[in-house]
């Protein structure tokens, strides 16, 4: 994906139109003079992933050579259509998928629209492999069930219990698209509370340095958590003061990398961005309220690859078409991933 002189963003499958080689080789940065060239045979091509110029094309002292028919216009890497929302970039190899917006539907595209209220700069990126079908992660990110009971820092700390005010969403398109927020609490939780609500024990347990969970309102709000997980392999958080995009790469139907890019404001002054940089703790491959999502997956796949290996059970499911439930009462957001990945999956299938 590149960024032309003029704004524009192209994208385009990074392959030689020639032999096929890998023509940009740099995982980011600039291109020199706005030229992508392929090292094997130096065929060279603009932001656009048109192709400029062959070396011989002609030829030389009338040996050798292009055909005469070769035609330099008609050749190019292939384009992808790309669109944004926010500073969020989304390409599809599509030309009959739907516009952006209309695919991510009003409550979404506001969702994203909620974070991305200024400029933005990456602050740090980190991957990790997941030995998963990817589809149990994305069913991950949009269950909420698990939250407070898997992740016992939420709990511990008073960042998240059922009773708090909360706000669950789902795309009003095609219910693949999902949306959590959590509000800061607006005041102490009590250790009792916590206990009814999560059967199980609190220990005793302080941060040496409680400035992690310390939430500064420069998004203009008092939502202290977002989880947004956008079909069919992204997930939009902000955990605190950490924002992150998530994306699944699917390796093998048992594996996946998940790759965490951190960002923040361009207008964040020093000390905001050492204090994202701290909050960053609270997700990622070993995050306070992330780590053992990975692990959970696992054991997932590793359950059901036996003989009649399946085991399927939903919560609130004589009310499927709900999706206002509290959050962490329901499991309709894993409900409408399956509902769009089997519509796609029978759309391919002529069903």
């Amino acid at each position: 994906m590149v960024g032309g002189k003029d704004g524009a963003l192209h994208a385009w499958v990074n392959r030689c139109v020639h032999k096929g080689a890998k023509v940009c080789r740099n995982a980011r940065g600039r291109a020199e003079g706005g030229a992508f060239v392929c090292v094997y045979h130096q065929w060279a091509y603009d932001a656009t992933g048109a192709l400029r110029s062959v070396p011989y094309r002609r030829g030389m002292v009338g040996k050798g050579g292009m055909p005469a028919s070769f035609d330099i216009k008609a050749h190019r890497m292939m384009p992808l259509r790309v669109d944004k929302v926010g500073d969020m970039i989304f390409a599809t190899f599509s030309d009959e998928a739907p516009d952006l917006r209309s695919f991510l539907g009003p409550a979404m595209c506001r969702a994203i629209e909620r974070i991305f209220v200024r400029p933005t700069k990456v602050i740090g990126r980190v991957a990790q492999r997941i030995e998963a079908n990817w589809k149990l992660y994305a069913e991950n990110s949009r269950d909420s069930y698990h939250g407070g009971l898997l992740h016992l820092f939420y709990t511990t700390f008073g960042l998240w219990r059922p009773a708090q005010d909360s706000k669950a969403e789902i795309d009003e398109v095609y219910g693949s698209h999902n949306s959590f927020q959590i509000r800061k609490p607006q005041q102490a939780e009590d250790a009792e509370k916590h206990k009814e609500e999560t059967a199980r024990p609190l220990d005793a347990m302080t941060l040496l340095d409680p400035t992690l969970l310390e939430l500064r309102q420069d998004i203009g709000d008092d939502i202290s958590l977002s989880i947004q997980s956008i079909f069919p392999s992204v997930v939009l958080q902000q955990i605190g003061q950490a924002l992150a995009v998530r994306h699944m790469i699917v390796r093998e139907p048992g594996a996946m990398d998940l790759v965490w890019t951190y960002f923040g404001f361009q207008d964040d002054e020093e000390e905001m961005t050492r204090h994202r940089l701290r909050a960053i703790n609270m997700g990622g491959p070993a995050g306070y309220v992330s780590l053992e999502d990975g692990e959970a997956v696992e054991i997932c796949t590793d359950g059901i690859k036996g003989p009649d290996g399946h085991s399927l059970i939903l919560m609130d499911i004589e009310k499927a078409e709900n999706p206002t439930v509290p959050m962490g009462l329901d499991e309709n957001a894993v409900r409408g991933f399956w509902k769009g990945y089997l519509k796609l999956m029978r759309a391919g299938e002529g069903q």
